[in-house]
């Protein structure tokens, strides 16, 4: 898990990124910038890579096209209520 914390000093930012083990409660690493900025922070969802390497990476085909939405069916009724009905209806 990571967790982003900005402190203010006088016109400073300063950007704090701790990564935590959330079942040993312990912080991992962390990393100082003394700006805000996207490009710099790793993510955890993109496998630890920066938002702009990433991006890089997906253009140049070194990342996989994951078809993950347009299978999915929009509905107005939450997924919880449509399994409930699922289940109830098999019984």
């Amino acid at each position: 898990m990571s967790d982003m914390t900005t402190f203010k000093f006088y016109i400073f930012y300063f950007e704090v990124t701790f990564y935590f083990d959330v079942f040993t409660k312990q912080i991992l690493s962390w990393k100082l910038a003394e700006r805000r900025d996207n490009r710099q922070r790793p993510c955890y969802a993109i496998g630890y890579d920066t938002p702009d390497n990433y991006y890089k990476r997906f253009m140049r085909g070194e990342i996989e096209k994951r078809d993950t939405f347009t299978k999915r069916i929009i509905s107005e009724e939450p997924k919880f209520l449509q399994k409930r009905k699922m289940v109830q209806g098999n019984s």
